[in-house]
């Protein structure tokens, strides 16, 4: 049987590299059971999204659309900037699940740069 997926993907962001920009998406399928792909490639299964989202907070994972105002000043991250991974294929999608964030250290002012 085809698990199909319900109703879309949850993006997280590893908080703990912040202001890199390391991601999970979290999968939902309609027998309720989900998965997790991680940004290193690696994919997790669990019986329930509460399992996941439990696993996903011990992991230090925050949801995106959690993040605001105070995140961005405590991260130096500009959310309006952060795009959620895409692609045609899982693989496409994996090559952008981390994107590394260049920082000027001689002024810390300084907005972050994606590269």
């Amino acid at each position: 049987m085809i698990k199909e997926i319900y109703p879309k993907d949850i993006w997280y962001l590893l908080y703990a590299l912040f202001p890199a920009l390391a991601w999970a998406r979290l999968r939902i399928f309609d027998d309720g059971s989900c998965e997790v792909l991680d940004h290193d490639g690696l994919k997790y299964n669990f019986i329930s999204q509460e399992d996941a989202n439990s696993w996903l907070r011990q992991e230090e994972y925050t949801r995106l659309e959690v993040l605001d105002q105070e995140d961005e000043e405590d991260f130096g991250i500009i959310l309006s900037t952060i795009k959620v991974p895409n692609g045609q294929t899982e693989e496409e999608i994996l090559a952008r699940m981390y994107v590394h964030v260049a920082i000027d250290s001689t002024d810390l002012e300084t907005t972050p740069t994606l590269t």
